[in-house]
């Protein structure tokens, strides 16, 4: 049996007495999230205990968080990233139209409206940089209007606000961007940023371990949480779109060479069968490599990208 999310470890020893055999993955280090407040991340924590002590199997999307869990409890963990598509032809469904865009004329941001999110820094970088493009700001939070409207009173003009976007209207935002901006504070591994990726799209992001770790060297991150250095990176690759398309395209080979959908499905589907005691037929050492191995072997981002 697979259960996602920490917070849900509660769940394992109540399984593991009627002999079910449990895979969790834990996601990110969930205490750190502000939305929990006080009382959520003390059960946050318990919950890291709990799989400690009862998780056979913990399933970690980013090889930092796998640290996280050997410095902090001595848990091996096995990482297998989330996963993207490659999209080369995206659908028109009208969306452009709908909210006034063009192809490569807009920045984008995509995520919950939460406080790590970084999208109060990412309104007051745009506020600062020389530019026609709009800023798209696609997301939402229901369970939080105030917050939301104060992001949206602090908005510079030039800033669109979409609401929730899915499916193949979110695909098509993805692959007509110029820039992907993902100003988050804490990640794991992130859908929106491999999606950005897997779309063509240069994308920046705030240069937590996390980040670095998905884009090494085919993105462009700034200094953590540095308002004037992510209005430089910003700017600069508006200014120089060459540079803008050398790692979109590297973007797209970082997708398809660790990050593709079909290969992590691969890698799950091993796990479990693993763990259900289930064999596989044999494949291909060199085409099923890990995907710790093969990220082991990827050349460390520099100091500076532009």
């Amino acid at each position: 049996m697979s259960i996602y999310n920490v917070g849900n470890s509660f769940l394992i020893p109540l399984l593991r007495l009627f002999r079910k055999k449990v895979v969790i993955s834990v996601d990110g280090v969930e205490w750190r999230r502000k939305k929990f407040g006080v009382l959520g991340s003390m059960w946050m924590h318990l919950s890291e205990k709990l799989t400690k002590w009862f998780a056979p199997v913990i399933v970690v999307d980013s090889l930092k968080v796998g640290e996280y869990y050997k410095n902090h409890y001595d848990a091996e963990t096995v990482y297998i990233p989330y996963g993207s598509n490659i999209i080369e032809c995206p659908k028109r469904t009208g969306i452009l139209d709908k909210f006034g865009l063009e192809h490569r004329k807009y920045i984008l941001f995509v995520g919950r409206f939460i406080p790590e999110k970084g999208i109060d820094k990412l309104l007051a970088a745009y506020s600062q940089i020389r530019t026609d493009l709009p800023l798209v700001v696609v997301g939402d939070n229901p369970y939080d209007s105030d917050y939301v409207e104060s992001l949206k009173s602090q908005a510079p003009p030039g800033t669109i606000f979409t609401g929730a976007v899915y499916g193949d209207e979110m695909t098509e935002l993805y692959a007509n961007s110029y820039l992907f901006v993902s100003p988050s504070e804490l990640e794991g591994t992130s859908p929106a940023l491999l999606e950005a990726m897997g779309a063509g799209t240069c994308v920046v992001v705030n240069g937590i371990p996390e980040q670095l770790e998905t884009i090494a060297d085919a993105g462009v991150y700034y200094k953590v949480n540095d308002l004037q250095d992510l209005t430089r990176k910003v700017q600069e690759l508006i200014d120089n779109p060459e540079i803008r398309d050398e790692f979109a395209a590297k973007a797209i080979k970082r997708v398809e060479k660790y990050y593709r959908w079909d290969r992590v499905l691969d890698y799950y589907e091993n796990l479990l069968a693993q763990t259900a005691g289930i064999e596989l037929p044999a494949r291909s050492n060199a085409e099923y490599s890990t995907p710790k191995e093969a990220l082991h072997r990827e050349k460390a981002p520099s100091t500076d990208t532009i």
